[in-house]
């Protein structure tokens, strides 16, 4: 068979031209050869395996206690993921591209530096910045060396308890501390159980005017005051915004205030000491429903004014509210149908009688403080302080103790409009508005 070289140069018997055709025979099967080759190296040819090594652009970062933001690059070639220490919620990541992600720190307000970690993850490898953020240069403000913590039980839906806490500064007894401060607060916070303790769960916590069981994720703390005392008494402060943050447990909390007071001033406080809670719910009962009296037209409203009891214009008052349709006979037995609450209060006089002035007083286990009404008690079949109670045919059919919230009383005229928004022991809500005429009753002792 002829070649296409045949066929192209003809027949012929040259010397010259079969050698040039020997050598042209040759370097077409090399270069036929060749093509064959890299054709077979062009399919065969396959993605390598990725290696899953992260290379990041620094594995240390340090921040002010002022707080900032800054940038770390990630060089890797599979899919990653970026995170920052469980539970440390100063220090928040989110990845701003492929190749890198942003750390922010939150300003520092304890007087010591802090730490955590940033973790980069791929499918194979993983990959650790360590994060150190200083102390705070900041004047830390008052300093409160001792105090006490009630646990007052969980908040009902909620993974949360209520914590009264009242610190002092300086002394270790209301009775001593003439020249100084304390602050009292009611926190809701999540309760951890450790050895037999109740302590307060680390965190930052708003001050906020609504209530734990109104909230979801994040606590805040409820009512919470500034008490400056002076060789001549005390004013009271109330808080109207800010922050406390929380580190450390019973055995030795790390608590930083830095609060707005209502008179447009800044607080700030510090407390590094143990502080134990008492446990104020012994054998609490399953969660009830909520008992709510809903509003309540008609209704009488007993007043008891006390003597000058407390410091600085404070009386205790005790307070009888009850629907139209219950009888409240003097032995402390009921007749009827409807709803009774009784409370005791700490208020100033208004006026030249004896009127209970127009407030809104926070429920608490400390009632030398204007105003504030006392959480209900039982100690040992004897009741006191705050008590709704629903009365059927003339017995008792439900009676709940509120251990925080509010009670806000105002007086239209001869008229009193007293409003209940409470918690009880078991976190179930006691609510209810009475709105009628006021009487003045006996003092009890």
């Amino acid at each position: 068979m002829r070649s296409a070289l045949h066929t192209f140069y003809g027949n012929t018997t040259n010397p010259n031209t079969e050698i040039f055709m020997k050598t042209a025979y040759k370097s077409f099967a090399i270069a036929l050869a060749g093509m064959l080759a890299l054709g077979l190296s062009a399919c065969d040819k396959s993605t390598p395996e990725p290696t899953g090594e992260i290379i990041l652009g620094t594995e240390t970062l340090e921040f002010a206690f002022a707080g900032e933001t800054k940038t770390v690059t990630v060089d890797t070639d599979m899919e990653w993921t970026v995170a920052a220490t469980e539970g440390q919620n100063w220090l928040t990541v989110e990845k701003t591209g492929d190749g890198e992600f942003s750390a922010t720190a939150a300003a520092n307000p304890f007087a010591f530096g802090r730490q955590s970690t940033v973790t980069v993850t791929n499918a194979k490898e993983s990959a650790i910045v360590t994060v150190d953020q200083e102390a705070s240069t900041e004047d830390q403000g008052v300093v409160f060396y001792s105090g006490v913590s009630g646990y007052n039980g969980p908040y009902y839906g909620r993974q949360t308890a209520n914590f009264d806490i009242i610190l002092y500064s300086e002394y270790d007894a209301r009775e001593a501390l003439k020249d100084g401060y304390s602050i009292e607060l009611d926190l809701a916070a999540p309760a951890i159980s450790a050895d037999g303790r109740l302590d307060i769960a680390p965190g930052t916590y708003e001050l906020t005017y609504r209530y734990a069981p109104y909230t979801a994720v994040i606590q805040p703390v409820g009512l919470t005051n500034v008490i400056r005392w002076t060789p001549e008494g005390y004013i009271v402060l109330p808080a109207t915004g800010g922050k406390v943050h929380i580190l450390g447990d019973s055995e030795g909390y790390n608590m930083v205030f830095d609060l707005t007071l209502a008179d447009g001033s800044r607080f700030r406080g510090v407390f590094n000491e143990p502080l134990t809670s008492q446990n104020n719910v012994s054998d609490a009962p399953a969660t009830k429903d909520d008992l709510d009296a809903g509003e309540v037209a008609g209704a009488s409203v007993g007043l008891s004014f006390g003597d000058d009891y407390f410091e600085n214009g404070a009386y205790t008052w005790l307070m009888t509210t009850h629907s139209a349709g219950v009888i409240v006979g003097n032995d402390g037995t009921y007749a009827g149908d409807g709803y009774v609450l009784t409370s005791q209060i700490t208020s100033v006089k208004q006026g030249e009688g004896a009127y209970l002035p127009d407030a809104m007083y926070a429920v608490s286990m400390n009632v030398e403080r204007a105003p504030t009404v006392m959480q209900g008690y039982d100690v040992n079949g004897t009741k006191g302080g705050t008590w709704l109670r629903k009365i059927v045919a003339g017995a008792v059919a439900d009676e709940r103790a509120v251990k925080v919230g509010t009670l806000t009383t105002t007086l239209d005229g001869d008229t009193y409009t007293v409003t209940l928004d409470g918690v009880d022991e078991t976190g179930a809500y006691i609510k209810g508005t009475f709105t009628g005429g006021a009487t003045s009753i006996p003092w009890p002792y």
